[in-house]
């Protein structure tokens, strides 16, 4: 199961749908990003995204012999072709384009998943680490797994101070 926000959810929580429950008419030319600063509405990418790393941190934690690990962790016989019209994004390849906004990879995700709260503050809070240029995320990179994560954690604590 892939996490992808249809049409009809992208209307639901898209900003014409907020401006309606705010009674904002078309007339009144305010602005989207004044509309989610109002509502305190997330964008809607970023919370599925939200979801699906702390799924994934989830399955990590579990124990290696647990059939949806392996199910999910396993690669598909040398033989095996996909279905005609069968989508060929995994739900482990959409989690891999998540954690390479996150500057990870999979192994240190897995690794940095065992740690449950520091995993919940990189899920919930790690989309606002990602505003890097690529000089800077090549620096990210080259720091131990160990201070990237401590990084990560007090970027997050100042931004829950600052919503406070």
């Amino acid at each position: 199961m892939v996490w992808t926000a249809g049409r009809y959810q992208r209307r639901m929580h898209s900003p014409s749908g907020l401006r309606m429950l705010l009674g904002i008419k078309w007339y009144q030319f305010v602005r989207n990003d004044d509309v989610r600063r109002l509502t305190k509405q997330p964008k809607l990418d970023a919370i599925i995204q939200s979801r699906r790393l702390t799924l994934f941190g989830h399955i990590m934690r579990m124990d290696d012999n647990a059939d949806f690990k392996r199910m999910l962790l396993a690669s598909p016989l040398a033989d095996w072709r996909r279905q005609l019209g069968r989508p060929r994004i995994t739900w482990l390849s959409t989690v891999q384009q998540d954690l390479k906004q996150h500057h990870l990879t999979l192994p240190e995700a897995a690794d940095l998943a065992q740690n449950r709260p520091l995993w919940r503050m990189i899920s919930t809070y790690g989309a606002m680490q990602c505003a890097f240029s690529v000089p800077a995320a090549r620096a990210w990179n080259s720091l131990p797994l160990e201070t990237r994560a401590c990084s990560l954690l007090l970027t997050a604590a100042c931004h829950k101070r600052r919503r406070l």
